[in-house]
């Protein structure tokens, strides 16, 4: 056949696996920003952790002393979490697939609320007589998806969408009805429509009592400014005493398609970020039955144990509890409860309107943002099972798990690292690694209480005045009042020298509270008096402005001034005028951690001024210190974490821990801590062989990151280094050779990802004697230059790689007997095993598992005959003895170039 010439597009299929069980995929423990705690997630790329966990985690400042004369950081000003980075450098350095445990305190741990700005919950209320709806006075909340302070910047807002309907027009089971009469707007119409049907339909059969009448709003355009506050709405945040919200008795006549305007109402909500920007949640439903209810979602624990993919779960808002339902509720009782199934409840966007705000902040508990995460005690409690003893060694500990797990009176996941052997899912299938790199911090404690800085804000002196004298030709008119000139801050107090803040930003801390006093010190004696408006925001252009409460302070409710029509030409633009005070007055603040932008204007007898200079204010957490051996760092917590995952390892015999020790520690610590867990293995015969499912790598990474969003200007420190433990690099590089090589190979000389330095000066000879892994510079970059386990006795399982390969075999063993069970128990059997094993054997040889050249060198395989056989047989059994000789990692490879006259011979040695 003659081919022209073109092009030919050829599918080429991926390679085929090799058929062996999963050994690349480790799980990491840790500590994350946000997402589930004490799950395993799966997570296969930055994308979806970051989906899941967020991003990096500041835990607590490092001391002032630590940073040079220019504010530049020797060390990062904030110590951070390594879980973020562990995995980062593993998907960077070849790992395809990892399982991430976040662990806190859940005790301590708090969850940000968020108040739906206008959208009240409605209740049925069935205990009186005649039945009817009652409101809630609160806004109804949503809460963040999982613990911890990551929802701190997030803002909230909802707008209102109406669909016009017409008496022939479809109604859904679910949808709310919103009626008004188009030549009078006093009153709205609320209805739940219970069946489908027809709109005309709907409204004909709809009993009295089933209708909640309700004040009106003026409605607004999308993008026009928000209305003032309407009366009989209260904001709860703003009064704690906030009256019931008003319900209206029903209008005289029927409700019908014709002389009413009739809406299908549904609402958006949009949670945005000051860096993140703005995510939307559009056409959401408002009562049972309707689609797109997000008031009544499972928070990040509940999607995972659902079996929800959590990496595609992009809102990270849940709904309320039912204990938080019952607060909500006008009605709460034991005899009718609030559930979202149940046709008793609806949720009207009565204070809401077509545009999205106003924006509202999130409510935390009032501590602290390390608090908040679940970290204020940092202990090895916070990386084990509440329930693990340390005297729980192989089988016991495995039939403890086993109790917890399944057959206890309410089973339950097992927390922490214990989390590592999964529940009958693809972590107990595929994961052969853990690593716990935040189990080597320093701890802290609570720092002084520093004393109080506050600032003030003051009035600036008027501009001479040039005003001419009323006359009779302008109808002596007295002369328009003064605009008065913008304020200034002074946040002198607040400012900290050599900070590294730019010379426009003032440091205050964050979740505490502090006071602005404002006061008028520029106007002479009789003047008028002047009032203050201050605006806060997140965003330098002011775009999700909100006023700054005062605490102290008479409230001017007067209008703008307007000039008669012979002075027009003095009229400033309309403006909608924020909450005023008159001079003085007392602000009070408390600022989540971040950067903050203060601006104010100047109010007398109606007129404004300009607004005045913007000032940043940047929230910083500082209640907490690094303790104060910090060169030591946490050796109990480092000790006893090292020591649960020993016992795990040895206990599964199917799991290899990776450890590391305190950034700071020299040989000598480090061969006290390698002596301390052999002792203890050493101690019991049964886990004796413990230390050999371990391997400890040092020194610490430094890897290059961005500055966190709070935690000073991403312009001066972008781009910083930080130190982190080798876990994540080394399980990267050990991920991509057990693909390429299998199980059994060693990490060699790959250059570890992401590693820009070293930590420290390394003694390389001092670590390999103490039985860890140095990590040294080398040609090719840095790697790691030994590849053994912390077992010390035997040399034929000192290598990392033997110990990997039988953790091959026994799944395989698992993978491959399971295939047999029910089969009938014969020397057909046992000669049907020895042939698959002998295959799979094969394949391993020929891979370079074993330092044989033939099979008789390699692997044997012997089943039982003749008497054992038939006693086997008896008993219900069949056996198979495995017996292999592994290959053994090459070290050193000398070659010595010798000239012998015109030749050059190579030898090695």
């Amino acid at each position: 056949m003659r081919l022209l010439p073109g092009i030919r597009i050829v599918d080429v299929p991926p390679p085929p696996g090799d058929g062996l069980p999963v050994m690349d995929v480790p799980v990491f423990v840790g500590f994350a920003e946000r997402g589930p705690l004490d799950r395993p997630v799966a997570i296969e790329d930055p994308v979806q952790y970051a989906a899941v966990f967020g991003g990096i985690v500041d835990l607590v400042p490092r001391p002032r002393s630590q940073l040079d004369d220019q504010g530049v950081s020797a060390t990062p000003r904030m110590l951070r979490a390594h879980l973020p980075a562990a995995v980062a450098s593993f998907l960077a350095g070849g790992g395809r697939r990892c399982y991430v445990i976040r662990v806190a305190d859940r005790q301590q741990a708090s969850t940000a609320l968020f108040p739906v700005a206008g959208l009240r919950l409605a209740t049925f209320n069935r205990e009186t007589h005649p039945w009817r709806w009652q409101l809630s006075a609160w806004d109804f909340r949503l809460q963040a998806a999982s613990p911890g302070a990551w929802a701190d910047r997030h803002e909230l807002a909802v707008r209102v969408r109406g669909e016009a309907l017409h008496s022939d027009d479809r109604v859904a089971r679910g949808d709310v009805l919103r009626v008004r009469r188009p030549d009078a707007e006093q009153y709205v119409g609320w209805l739940r429509a219970d069946r489908p049907g027809l709109l005309a339909e709907i409204l004909a059969a709809a009993d009295p009592l089933a209708w909640l009448w309700t004040p009106a709003l003026g409605d607004e355009a999308p993008g026009e400014s928000p209305p003032a506050p309407t009366a009989g709405f209260d904001d709860p945040l703003a009064a704690a005493d906030s009256p019931p919200s008003p319900l209206l008795a029903s209008p005289p006549g029927t409700v019908d398609a014709d002389g009413w305007l009739v809406e299908r109402v549904t609402v958006d909500l949009a949670l945005r970020h000051p860096t993140a920007g703005e995510i939307r949640r559009e056409n959401c439903g408002l009562s049972a039955g309707a689609a797109n209810l997000p008031w009544f979602e499972a928070d990040a624990e509940g999607r995972y144990d659902a079996g929800e993919e959590l990496p595609g779960a992009s809102w990270p808002l849940a709904g309320v509890p039912a204990s938080a339902l019952a607060e909500l509720a006008c009605s709460p009782d034991g005899v009718h409860p609030l559930v979202p199934e149940s046709d008793d409840w609806m949720l009207l966007p009565v204070a809401t309107d077509a545009y999205f705000g106003p924006w509202r902040a999130a409510l935390g508990d009032g501590r602290d943002a390390l608090s908040r995460n679940g970290l204020a005690r940092y202990a090895s409690d916070l990386f084990v099972d509440p329930a693990w003893s340390e005297r729980l060694r192989r089988d016991e500990l495995l039939r403890w798990a086993n109790e917890i797990r399944f057959f206890a009176t309410a089973p339950r996941r097992l927390r922490g690292l214990h989390g590592a052997l999964g529940r009958d899912d693809a972590v107990s299938r595929d994961a052969t690694w853990i690593a716990v790199p935040d189990a080597v911090h320093p701890g802290w404690m609570r720092a002084p209480d520093p004393a109080p800085h506050d600032g003030e804000l003051l009035s600036t002196s008027d501009e001479p005045c040039t005003c001419v004298p009323a006359t009779a030709f302008d109808g002596c008119l007295p002369p328009p009042p003064r605009i008065p000139r913008p304020p200034r801050f002074d946040l002198a107090a607040l400012r900290v020298p050599a900070d590294g803040a730019t010379a426009a930003t003032a440091v205050a801390p964050a979740d505490r509270e502090w006071l602005i006093f404002a006061d008028d010190t520029a106007s002479p004696p009789g003047a008028e008096p002047i009032s203050f408006e201050v605006q806060i925001a997140q965003q330098p252009d002011f775009s999700d402005q909100r006023p700054l409460p005062a605490v102290a302070g008479s409230a001017d409710s007067s209008a703008q001034w307007f000039p008669p029509p012979a002075q027009a030409s003095c009229a400033q633009p309309p403006t909608t005028p924020g909450p005023r005070h008159f001079a003085p007055v007392r602000y009070a603040l408390r600022l989540a951690a971040g950067l903050h932008f203060l601006r104010a204007r100047t109010w007398r007898s109606g007129r404004y001024s300009e607004w005045s200079a913007t000032v940043e204010v940047l929230a910083r957490s500082g209640d907490w210190q690094l303790n104060p051996d910090q060169n030591s760092g946490n050796a109990a917590v480092a000790y006893r974490v090292h020591c649960a995952l020993l016992d795990l390892c040895a206990a599964s015999r199917e799991h290899f821990a990776l450890l590391s020790v305190p950034e700071r520690w020299d040989a000598a610590r480090l061969t006290a801590h390698t002596t301390a867990l052999r002792q203890r293995a050493a101690a019991d015969i049964e886990a004796s062989q413990a230390t050999s499912f371990a391997a400890l790598h040092h020194p610490w990474l430094l890897r290059r990151e961005a500055a966190s969003d709070g935690s000073d200007s991403p312009a001066a420190l972008a781009g910083e280094l930080h130190a982190h433990p080798p876990e994540g690099a080394v399980l990267g590089v050990y991920a991509q050779r057990s693909r390429k090589r299998g199980a059994w190979a060693a990490a060699g000389l790959d250059p570890l990802a992401e590693a820009v330095a070293l930590v420290g000066m390394v003694d390389a000879e001092g670590i390999e004697s103490a039985g860890a892994n140095p990590i040294e510079m080398r040609p090719g970059g840095i790697s790691a230059t030994r590849a053994a386990t912390l077992w010390n006795v035997d040399p034929d399982w000192q290598a990392i790689g033997v110990r990997r390969l039988f953790i091959l075999l026994r799944r395989l063993a698992r993978r491959e007997g399971e295939r047999y069970t029910f089969e009938p128990n014969d020397l057909t059997l046992r000669r049907s095993l020895e042939r698959c094993f002998d295959t799979l054997l094969q394949q391993l040889m020929q891979r370079g598992a074993f330092s044989g050249a033939r099979a008789s060198d390699s692997y044997l395989l012997r089943t039982a005959s003749g008497v054992r056989a038939s006693e086997e047989i008896e008993r219900g059994e069949c056996s198979l003895e495995i017996r292999v000789a592994p290959s053994r990692p090459l070290r050193f490879l000398t070659l010595r170039v010798l000239r012998s006259g015109e030749q050059m011979i190579l030898e090695e040695r």
